[in-house]
């Protein structure tokens, strides 16, 4: 993308280390989203806490999966397929496909480039596209399409990294009654019973969520965390999409 085509409220930058970012400065929302892996690792809506936790232990190398913020879980999820875990898209290299800004929020579209798919999946035909939203909340949108001739095999996930101030405190309520598979339980199935409180190690997959996700560790204002798309289907093309904001903030 053209620089003279990116609003002034967006700029392309670089660390010490060499690697690429785009970084947002808007009166409604500040973020930074890495152009490697379509990675966003921070973004505060004005006057409100951070929406994301990035850990800050990372040096944000280039060629590295960093640690915190959304990775992009494409096009496969954990170790499902032979390659590097969760998938290819998490080090490849996005392109700036459309930025536009107005009075209230900041849209951003990256595409995953054709050569960058067909150098590590030659037999695989995708198109993948990834929209950010900032303003008073974060709206990411990770829609993939099937751009060849027979069926292909696609699980993809937004993998969000959220902040506490502290784990003890911390609450998740909407999970009630929801069915989940306790990985630390030798994948055990159970029914969450209640609001779901950290006082052990946890690792679960809770499945066919519908309602919002409220996270609560009494510091400062709630997040809520929305979800959709991620339903399985025989389509050509597959989306999922993910919102955060602040409890108190209204879309």
């Amino acid at each position: 993308m053209h620089s003279q085509m990116i609003p002034e409220e967006v700029r392309l930058t670089v660390n010490e280390h060499g690697r690429e970012f785009l970084d947002i400065e808007h009166a409604a929302v500040r973020a930074r989203i890495a152009l490697q892996g379509g990675h966003i690792i921070h973004c505060v809506s004005a006057g409100e806490r951070p929406l994301l936790w990035m850990s800050p232990a990372d040096p944000c190398r280039p060629d590295t999966a960093l640690r915190g913020g959304i990775p992009v879980c494409w096009p496969w999820f954990g170790n499902e397929r032979d390659g590097p875990a969760h998938g290819i898209a998490r080090t490849a290299h996005w392109r700036l496909r459309l930025a536009e800004a107005d009075r209230t929020s900041v849209r951003l579209v990256l595409e995953l480039p054709a050569e960058q798919i067909s150098r590590q999946l030659p037999d695989e035909h995708w198109a993948v596209e990834l929209e950010f939203v900032l303003g008073t909340s974060l709206k990411v949108t990770l829609t993939t399409t099937n751009t060849g001739s027979r069926e292909q095999i696609l699980s993809q996930a937004l993998h969000s990294y959220l902040p506490v101030d502290d784990i003890g405190n911390a609450r998740i309520h909407g999970l009630d009654g929801v069915r989940y598979l306790d990985k630390l339980r030798k994948g055990a199935t159970s029914t969450q019973s209640g609001v779901i409180q950290i006082d052990e190690e946890v690792d679960r997959v809770y499945f066919d969520t519908q309602a919002d996700v409220l996270l609560s560790d009494g510091a400062g204002c709630p997040l809520s965390v929305q979800r959709g798309g991620a339903e399985h289907h025989h389509q050509p093309a597959g989306r999922c999409t993910l919102t955060i904001r602040s409890a108190g903030t209204r879309n």
